[in-house]
């Protein structure tokens, strides 16, 4: 009797931990598995899971044997999988990596993996939970790539450089910019659009700043007019592109601006000497 009530405890408890795994597998794109801490490192990609994403079969992986993280793991990334298996085993805790994967088609997936130390009945395991990342990495970078671009850009004497909210505030903007216009980024703050650019200019930015946020366009180019501060008109050619945050929503518009007053008024001149040379001249 003893036995069967102690049977009908674990099955009860193993019954509670299935239901709690199966709610953790079910968040996000997340998968989990529990490995025995006595298992080999290489059967930590003998998974189904890990198998499905990286385009093999969990078998053409399994026969991989030891050779399944020289050939999978990046190399990169092999020192510290060691070391982050080892604290966790080790040190009991709660430990997480990120680390990349190589798929069929030679390109590098990333993972997520948090290692939670268990133990039961003197068994110790590790279950682990697992998330794709690949998706976030390239957010990253292209976000990085995009931080490096601006940072030249605004410490470029020949470009103007502003930055606008997604609700077209400015949060900031460069000295160049405040050389060309004469404005300060907080008396400009305080001025409406129409009274530093022209009108038409501002119509075509609004339609095409609506299609920036919905992310139908990633950037366009306006050439309008400005007004500076101290001085009447200056043409200016002006680039709007969007900047987005590791998940790939806005996070804000980056406009360069260039004076091109100069390149206008040589069109102006050479329009008006192309027009002149096509008159006729009658004499009396």
């Amino acid at each position: 009797m003893h036995n069967i009530l102690e049977r009908k405890s674990v099955e009860d408890k193993l019954k509670v931990q299935s239901i709690f795994l199966d709610k953790m597998k079910a968040l996000v794109d997340n998968f989990y598995y529990v490995q025995k801490i006595e298992d080999t490192a290489t059967n930590i990609f003998l998974l189904a899971e890990f198998a499905s994403k990286l385009g093999y079969s969990k078998e053409e992986i399994r026969r991989l044997g030891n050779l399944s993280i020289p050939v999978l793991v990046h190399p990169d990334d092999f020192p510290r999988i060691t070391e982050y298996f080892q604290k966790t085993i080790f040190n009991n805790i709660v430990n997480e990596i990120q680390f990349r994967l190589k798929h069929r088609n030679n390109s590098w997936k990333w993972f997520s993996n948090r290692c939670i130390l268990l133990e039961e009945k003197g068994v110790r395991k590790t279950l682990n939970i697992v998330r794709e990342i690949t998706l976030e990495k390239k957010m990253e970078e292209s976000f990085f790539i995009a931080e490096k671009r601006l940072q030249a850009i605004s410490s470029n004497p020949y470009f103007g450089l502003v930055i606008l909210s997604s609700d077209g505030e400015i949060i900031d903007m460069n000295l160049s910019l405040e050389r060309l216009m004469g404005y300060t980024k907080e008396e400009i703050s305080l001025l409406r659009p129409a009274e530093y650019m022209s009108l038409s200019g501002i119509r075509i930015a609004s339609v095409q700043l609506e299609k920036l946020k919905t992310g139908e366009i990633d950037s366009f180019q306006i050439e309008t007019i400005a007004y500076p501060k101290n001085r009447g008109e200056l043409w200016c050619y002006i680039v709007f592109s969007a900047v987005q945050n590791v998940y790939g929503t806005l996070e804000y518009i980056a406009c360069s601006l260039i004076d091109i007053s100069e390149t206008k008024l040589f069109e102006k001149n050479g329009d008006f000497i192309n027009r002149l040379s096509k008159l006729k001249i009658v004499s009396k």
